[in-house]
């Protein structure tokens, strides 16, 4: 069974009976082997958003399957494109000066020649029929080619010559394997464009409309400086839809005619206050629903990767999943995961405790194959270093308490009170001091008072929590550099006095404790 913190129990006589399993891969013949594989191409086709039509059914597709989904691909597809980039550290105008033309270019033909060669990897997996029908593949495609055209004139000449396919370079980068996340945000603005378009028509109908009646009102008016023409108009109306240029556009106006107000009233409340905020409602309803929709897309084909590597796997008549079965599915999917991980991995998803997974409890496993399972003996905390072997008894129950302590509801109401004390006396310190930075002995007392106190608090939880414990959360390292910086503020000369920035800061120690 799982703890609430993802870890699990596991009994020593079910790890006594994992230990005798065997490790050895040669036990499985070929056509099992291959089983294996094929279901495991399928769950990272499920996490890759990968489609099934190009799925892996020979031998060589195979190969070319596994050259283009490693890290090792992964990794020089992300280096080749930055790389490339940073060649605008030595091209013109940039202040860094003393590469050759020539020097230059063959960098740039070597690092989109790596691009290529990774193309051309992954077009031996897609075939290169699917590999074309993707529009990203083919702008893509053009742009290197532009690139290296760019590239061969630049070195036959000799000389640095304007290059505006320069600025396209970062467009290479959304390919990456590990900025797919990055390339979904950006597709998903891409498809969001039409109805902003619709919004974005409508807010420059509007504004023409007033620039309009602006011109044809105030043109006439001899000391105007803002409706002389109608570009001026429209363009004096565009930057009041923003109040940049409020109330000083109304000001001459309302001098020869005490109805203009009025005119720029009902610009601000319809313009401003309507169109804006129905923009931005647009916008984010749109995103918000085409981002919905991809996700559900992408559940719904991690879904129907899981239900295709299970049938593969499982041809029995009772459409279960058994140990030693999920353990050689693990071993190729995830092999780095252990024995004890892939048992506890399969007990979490065995809810019904029968001793195998079934189908629809299989369709969990993405959730719980990467997390980080340890084994807890009875009694014992994780992660406290009290619970050590040949640690002293006293010591061990000092830990304990001290760990209570700091664990209790009633401590961070403490810690709580004590940040608000804190910041009562830095308002004091602020009204009633003229010189920030040399302050009085007397307040020097009370903020070394409050900096022991936070140093206590961490050494408390450091002592109670364990420091493996203390350091997973993140508030505790802020907590600490901020006591870390505050000491050194403190001790600092007036050549480090700046530190004094960072005593404030402890006060937003007050949002990371809980019920707050």
């Amino acid at each position: 069974m799982a703890d609430d913190d993802g870890l699990m129990r596991v009994p020593y006589q079910q790890q006594g009976s994992r230990r005798r399993q065997s490790n050895d891969n040669s036990c499985l013949d070929d056509q099992a082997r291959r089983i294996y594989q094929e279901a495991v191409i399928y769950l990272e086709e499920g996490l890759d958003n990968d489609k099934f039509d190009t799925h892996p059914k020979t031998e060589k597709e195979y190969r070319a399957f596994r050259r283009s989904h490693n890290h090792i691909y992964y990794t020089i597809e992300l280096l080749a494109p930055f790389c490339l980039m940073l060649l605008a550290l030595v091209e013109k105008p940039a202040t860094i000066k003393g590469m050759p033309v020539w020097a230059k270019g063959c960098l740039e033909i070597t690092f989109i020649s790596v691009i290529l060669v990774l193309m051309v990897i992954r077009g031996m997996w897609l075939g290169w029929k699917n590999t074309f029908r993707q529009r990203r593949t083919i702008m893509k495609t053009v742009l290197i080619i532009g690139l290296l055209i760019d590239s061969f004139v630049e070195m036959v000449y000799n000389t640095h010559h304007f290059r505006f396919l320069r600025a396209l370079r970062p467009l290479l980068l959304f390919d990456a394997y590990y900025l797919s996340g990055l390339r979904r945000i950006m597709r998903d603005i891409f498809y969001s464009l039409i109805p902003i378009v619709d919004m974005l028509v409508l807010v420059f109908f509007f504004l023409t409309i007033f620039a309009l009646f602006g011109y044809l009102l105030f043109s006439s008016m001899p000391d105007d400086q803002y409706f002389q023409s109608f570009k001026s108009s429209f363009v004096q109306m565009f930057v009041l839809m923003t109040t940049s240029n409020h109330p000083d556009i109304m000001t001459v106006q309302y001098d020869h005619k005490s109805w203009s107000p009025i005119f720029f009233d009902v610009f601000l409340l319809i313009g401003l206050y309507l169109l804006l905020n129905l923009f931005l409602a647009v916008v984010y309803g749109t995103f918000g629903d085409h981002e919905k929709s991809k996700f559900k897309k992408l559940h719904l084909h991690k879904r129907a990767s899981l239900i295709k590597a299970f049938s593969l796997i499982v041809k029995e008549q009772d459409g279960v999943m058994k140990y030693e079965q999920f353990q050689t599915l693990m071993k190729y999917f995830k092999p780095r995961m252990n024995q004890l991980e892939a048992l506890c991995c399969f007990k979490v998803l065995d809810k019904s405790g029968s001793g195998a997974v079934r189908l629809h409890e299989f369709l969990d496993l993405f959730l719980f194959c990467d997390m980080r399972w340890a084994h807890i003996r009875k009694g014992r905390e994780q992660g406290r270093w009290y619970d050590m072997a040949g640690c002293p008894v006293i010591l061990s129950k000092c830990g304990k308490v001290v760990g209570r302590i700091v664990e209790h509801n009633y401590f961070k109401f403490l810690v709580a009170f004590v940040l608000v004390l804190n910041l009562t006396a830095l308002l004091f310190q602020a009204i009633y001091t003229t010189d920030p930075v040399g302050q009085s002995a007397r307040f020097d007392s009370v903020d070394n008072l409050f900096l022991a106190l936070y140093s206590l608090e961490l050494a408390l939880k450091v002592f109670g929590l364990g420091p493996t414990q203390f350091f997973r959360d993140f508030w505790n390292w802020f907590d600490t550099a901020i006591v870390i910086l505050s000491l050194i503020g403190r001790i600092a000369d007036d050549s480090l006095a700046s530190f004094v920035f960072f005593r404030p800061l402890r006060l937003i120690r007050y949002y990371s404790i809980p019920y707050l």
